[in-house]
């Protein structure tokens, strides 16, 4: 795959030169391919990674956790989407809710990785501190949780998820839960796409 990847990185090079645009220089040909081979693993990982543990309906967190649970939607042709999350109490209580739109995001998993941050910064901004992340991705609950795909595209989103959960809060778990226990965020995230620029 990473040959694949170089061969497609130097072609688009070799094309934007061609054409007479500006050069890329060698580090952005190599961070491509590296980029497009790293992709394409999470692509293959996310359809033969099966959860360990699998719940059909929320579940509350333990007494002292909030939980905080995150979906996003995406649309490849507009490469637009749109995030939403609600943060419950351990009676199931909303506490706090939020929508957003995106424009010019790369991929679903990237739209994934917006929402995540939505939702920790708006619980670190409250001053919680102890919470319970729920995803229906579980590549971004990989990505979170390890520094595997730190390279990939939404490397960046993935890091800066990671530094604001070790830094802004006292006690974080992160997990997978499928998309039936997460059906409230996911109509959350629809709705963003309602949302006017801005």
């Amino acid at each position: 795959m990473k040959v694949i990847g170089l061969l497609w990185a130097w072609r688009h090079a070799r094309n934007k030169a061609n054409t007479g645009e500006q050069m890329l220089s060698v580090e952005e040909v190599m961070y491509r391919a590296h980029s497009m081979s790293v992709d394409s693993l999470i692509d293959k990982q996310d359809s033969l990674v099966k959860p360990t543990k699998v719940k059909s309906q929320w579940c509350p967190p333990k007494y002292d956790f909030l939980n905080i649970n995150f979906d996003s939607a995406f649309f490849q042709d507009r490469k637009s989407g749109a995030w939403g999350f609600v943060i419950r109490d351990h009676e199931g209580s909303a506490l706090l809710a939020g929508v957003g739109k995106l424009s010019k995001i790369h991929d679903a998993l990237c739209a994934e990785a917006q929402a995540c941050l939505a939702a920790i910064i708006a619980a670190a901004d409250q001053g919680m501190m102890q919470i319970q992340l729920e995803s229906d991705s579980m590549v971004l609950v990989k990505a979170i949780k390890s520094d595997e795909y730190d390279h990939s595209l939404g490397g960046v989103l993935f890091i800066e998820a990671k530094f604001l959960i070790s830094t802004q809060f006292a006690s974080v778990e992160v997990d997978y839960v499928p998309r039936s226990c997460n059906s409230c965020v996911h109509e959350l995230a629809r709705m963003g796409m309602s949302l006017g620029p801005g």
